[in-house]
């Protein structure tokens, strides 16, 4: 019915949607870039945790050969060993005025922001995969009405042709007979075509031949589950919705800045920690090392404090923004929950008349 040559049939595979909604994923280019981004943010998220509280090292070594006319050297051994130094460092930021801690509560959000941005993709992935498995069941299907309906408009002609002949029907009728089939035809026609292309779009996503056939389950769940009140939708989609958590921890980000941008604009206080060790290389000289610490406070005020003072006044400003556009947000949120229920209310309703 669906075209299958016998050599296809006997590689013919079969699909429940479970299984393809598994395959598509695991083929997906564009979703492997997107793990790849987010182990990236998780690594970024890492780091900012050792840039905020923990100390950083260094390892150093030179070398280096002074050449000039004062230079003169009596043996190629005086010539090899010019001078070396070697030397290892610790730095530690104790305290910066609390703006390390607040910092890494922002990458935290970005880090968090990531993996729901993520968990988002992954579900649009998964809507994709249904609607094309769906969509070539649905053609699957409907290809097979229109060679049904061919076949009973080719029957009809031909009926009506040797009534005619045996003047039991009129041209008319005949000729009304012979447009059905060559309708028929021209419908089956556009079945194969959009059924080509769905199975093209089923295939390609799995990285399979294009015109490999594929056998469906055709057993799909007929049973509605019954809707929540709407307080209770309204209250699921503010604590479940991607884009409401996102916009929750977009708003704790500018909460962030703002107090960043406070602290920005006040005196700094800092306590360091540090300690060096070193040696020579050239002549046996002993390790020499260094420790301590150093503490200062800083207030920059730029031109009589005002450029600072409306530097705060517009992150105040920004940070009224984002709760302004998060009070927004709860509003179109409501209205979106609203007017879903209510397209789904009407189709639950279609379904029950038809």
């Amino acid at each position: 019915a669906d075209g299958v040559s016998s050599e296809q049939a006997a590689s013919l595979q079969h699909f429940s949607l479970p299984q393809y909604i598994a395959q598509y994923l695991a083929a997906s280019p564009d979703l492997q870039a997107q793990t790849n981004r987010l182990q990236m943010a998780r690594n970024t998220y890492k780091n900012a945790f050792m840039t905020a509280f923990l100390p950083s090292f260094s390892l150093s070594a030179t070398a280096s050969e002074t050449y000039g006319r004062q230079y003169h050297y009596t043996s190629w051994e005086e010539f090899q060993h010019g001078d070396s130094y070697g030397q290892a460092q610790a730095s530690w930021n104790v305290f910066n005025s609390g703006k390390d801690a607040l910092q890494y509560q922002s990458a935290a959000a970005d880090w968090q922001v990531a993996k729901i941005n993520y968990e988002d993709t992954v579900q649009q992935y998964v809507l994709n995969a249904a609607q094309t498995y769906y969509d070539l069941l649905l053609n699957q299907k409907l290809l097979r009405v229109y060679e049904d309906d061919l076949a009973v408009a080719q029957q009809q002609y031909e009926q009506d042709k040797v009534l005619y002949e045996n003047g039991l029907k009129t041209r008319s009728d005949l000729l009304s007979s012979e447009t059905n089939w060559r309708s028929s035809q021209l419908s089956l026609f556009s079945a194969q075509n959009n059924y080509a292309n769905a199975l093209k779009n089923f295939n390609i996503a799995l990285n399979r031949p294009v015109e490999a056939p594929a056998e469906l389950d055709e057993q799909t769940e007929q049973d509605l589950s019954p809707l929540p009140p709407l307080n209770e939708d309204l209250t699921n989609a503010l604590a479940h919705r991607y884009d409401a958590r996102v916009q929750r921890l977009t708003l704790k980000q500018s909460d962030i800045a703002q107090t960043l941008g406070k602290l920005d604009s006040l005196p700094s206080v800092f306590v360091d920690l540090f300690a060096n060790t070193g040696r020579g290389f050239t002549s046996h000289e002993l390790w020499d090392y260094n420790y301590g610490i150093s503490a200062g406070i800083s207030f920059d005020i730029g031109f009589l404090y005002l450029n600072k003072y409306r530097e705060r006044q517009n992150v105040k400003l920004t940070n009224q923004n984002a709760h302004l556009e998060y009070e927004q947000f709860l509003r179109t949120l409501r209205d979106n929950v609203v007017e879903a229920r209510n397209t789904l209310l009407l189709k639950i309703r279609s379904l029950e008349v038809s």
